[in-house]
């Protein structure tokens, strides 16, 4: 019997005009997540985006080449990456490409210990993991053909950690279920999966964005001739689920 419904939402046909466009998608869908498609349009040379108070901002660039500066570092962007800034200080995004990203705000909790744990984290900010050179793990739930990637390490940002899965068919990733965290997956363009949550399923491909439902049982399927590859977004309810990752999670030597 299913928990809950599997909602999804794809990226839509974003205008590209001469200053930014966000999108936002799967409204109230994770308590104290906003999800957004974002385009930056070139060749406008640069654009300074804002702080946003009490939460933590993360953008994964997957289409597009420039640059990003902030605190006087310059990060290069010329293939896919995740960025989170340093909070409460402006950045600069100079795209010589049109830019387009999933961006998440992350809201913050002032009543657990959320900000203390950003306030102890706060020397690896502004946090840039290239795709490439990102670290890779192995799961049980995993065949070992499959390529797994740590974008966003847990504790960074307080009660978020994400990742990837690449493989091709046929395979799997093996049912199983997580409790203690909200799950997203995104779909990058090569990736034409199977989602199965409980007694439902789902076509993955695209752009697409897919919420796995809370508590539900679920894995993905890939058939011969096709690729699986998407990005993994996990929000944890409480700081002690991410511990969770730690001992799922083994990095490969």
């Amino acid at each position: 019997m299913s928990l809950s419904t599997i909602h999804s939402a794809s990226c839509p046909s974003l205008p590209i005009t001469d200053g930014t466009t966000s999108h936002e998608i799967l409204q109230g869908e994770i308590k104290g997540a906003r999800i957004f498609f974002t385009t930056f349009a070139a060749p406008r040379s640069h654009y300074i985006l804002p702080v946003t108070p009490i939460s933590n901002r993360i953008l994964f660039f997957y289409k597009g080449s420039g640059t990003i500066m902030q605190d006087s570092r310059v990060f290069p962007i010329n293939e896919m990456c995740l960025f989170v800034p340093r909070p409460l200080v402006p950045f600069v995004v100079s795209p010589s490409s049109h830019f387009t990203a999933l961006e998440i705000q992350w809201s913050l909790r002032e009543n657990n210990t959320d900000l203390e744990d950003l306030a102890s984290s706060f020397q690896h900010y502004p946090f840039f993991q290239p795709y490439s050179t990102a670290r890779t793990y192995k799961e049980e739930i995993k065949s070992p053909k499959t390529t797994s990637r740590t974008l966003l390490p847990p504790y960074i940002v307080p009660r978020v950690a994400i990742g990837s899965v690449q493989t091709t068919g046929p395979d799997a990733v093996a049912k199983h279920s997580h409790p203690m965290l909200e799950q997203l997956f995104f779909s990058l363009e090569d990736n034409e999966c199977t989602v199965e949550c409980d007694d439902q399923s789902k076509s993955l491909a695209g752009a697409d964005v897919l919420h796995i439902p809370l508590g539900s049982t679920h894995g993905v399927t890939v058939e011969e001739g096709k690729n699986l590859h998407y990005i993994w977004l996990d929000f944890f309810l409480e700081k002690e689920g991410a511990r969770w990752i730690s001992d799922m999670h083994k990095d490969v030597m």
